[in-house]
């Protein structure tokens, strides 16, 4: 009978503790859902957190992306610009246009040579004229002066038999006299 009295003792124990297991067992499994609901507050929480901070990421990428891209613009303009440039000096001083401009260069010299010749010549011929006009007008003047010379000569000369007529004819008055 003891066997009967502890299972009938045990059994509403046993009751007792059902009971209360499952009372604990029902507030276990209330806080697992308010923790699991916290979870998942939390998880949305992170995730919203996470999701707008990966749009302000993705808004910085973007801008960055455009400054990027322009930046890129303006190299590539300045790429195009050094290889116009680059071009440029390579046909400037290609072999080819060395030799032309150095074709040139002598042209250009020989008619320089050419023309100082010719000014030489046309200084020489100038200078030539000058002295050949003082010569000419020193030679005139040499003329006119020889003329003038003559003319008076004659005219002393005239004026001397004059002169000589006069006394002459003064010597016969004074004679006759």
């Amino acid at each position: 009978m003891d066997i009967e009295n502890n299972t009938q003792t045990v059994a509403p124990t046993n009751a007792k503790n059902i009971n209360s297991l499952s009372a604990q067992i029902k507030e276990l499994e209330e806080y697992n859902q308010k923790k699991k609901n916290e979870i998942n507050n939390l998880l949305d929480s992170d995730n919203a957190s996470k999701v707008t901070e990966m749009q302000e990421e993705i808004v910085i990428l973007y801008e960055e992306l455009q400054r990027m891209g322009e930046m890129k613009k303006q190299i590539d303009l300045m790429v195009k610009e050094a290889t116009t440039n680059l071009e440029q000096t390579i046909k400037t001083f290609s072999p080819e246009t060395v030799a032309k401009n150095k074709k040139t260069i002598q042209s250009l010299e020989q008619e320089i040579a050419n023309q100082e010749e010719r000014n030489k010549i046309a200084r020489e011929n100038l200078l030539k004229k000058e002295s050949q006009t003082n010569d000419e007008e020193i030679e005139h003047a040499k003329f006119v002066m020889q003329s003038s010379i003559q003319i008076l000569k004659k005219s002393i000369e005239e004026e001397e038999r004059e002169i000589a007529q006069i006394n002459a004819e003064i010597a016969r008055q004074q004679n006759s006299d």
